[in-house]
């Protein structure tokens, strides 16, 4: 629903008018009543000459972009740019209530997590992370990127945990010692190399596993 009619017929000092072309759309004519009022108020609050207002619901019904109403707007007002822009976008949220809704809700970024985006952070692909969160969830990089980086850290402390734990029921440490002494011997890539093979996990899981053991040491 866009409520270009409905604004024209306000501006045009018909009230009677809009409530009847929005009580046609709702069936209920409190609700009607109610809505148009509001409108009208949101209007109010625009602080500026009706006239002008009235060019931007024509742009608007030729399907024209908030660039051209706020370079049409910019040249008959006497505002600058920053202040035309700014009262477009109020004004295209008054006609466009529900698509700037969608357009411009921001999720928790617990709620846009799947266990597809957890599994890129496991593997170490944080940008891609990053990248994929933000644009779902609507928040700032800089949010994000601190988000991410904490769930790696998290992430990674688990599953070096639950590593160690199957380690021990399985091999006795005996893994954890052989790590070891390849890390003494400086042969990292080859601690690695065998954890990975050993308990069939990815690279990034197993460097994780054996950065945790040197940190012991």
């Amino acid at each position: 629903m866009n409520h270009l009619k409905i604004i024209r017929q306000l501006l045009q000092y018909e009230k009677l008018a809009a409530t009847s072309t929005l009580f046609e759309e709702l069936g209920n004519y409190e609700q009607a009543r109610l809505m148009v009022e509001n409108i009208e108020k949101e209007l109010s609050n625009l602080g500026t000459v009706h006239y002008h207002l009235l060019d931007l619901v024509s742009i608007f019904e030729r399907g024209e972009s908030k660039l051209e109403a706020t370079k049409h707007l910019k040249a008959i007002s006497g505002l600058d740019l920053r202040q035309s822009k700014d009262l477009v976008d109020i004004f295209y949220k008054i006609v466009y209530p529900m698509e700037t809704e969608e357009v411009e809700k921001v999720y928790e970024i617990e709620e846009v997590i799947s266990e597809a985006l957890l599994q890129i952070i496991r593997e170490g692909n944080k940008l891609e992370a990053i990248k994929q969160i933000k644009t779902l969830s609507g928040k700032g990089l800089l949010e994000v990127k601190e988000w991410v980086d904490k769930k790696s850290e998290e992430l990674h402390k688990n599953i070096t945990e639950d590593y160690f734990d199957d380690v021990k029921v399985a091999d006795d440490g005996d893994l954890k010692q052989k790590v070891i002494q390849l890390l003494k011997g400086r042969r990292k890539i080859d601690a690695v190399k065998l954890v990975k093979e050993t308990l069939g996990i990815g690279l990034a899981e197993a460097k994780h596993w054996v950065d945790a053991i040197e940190n012991e040491l």
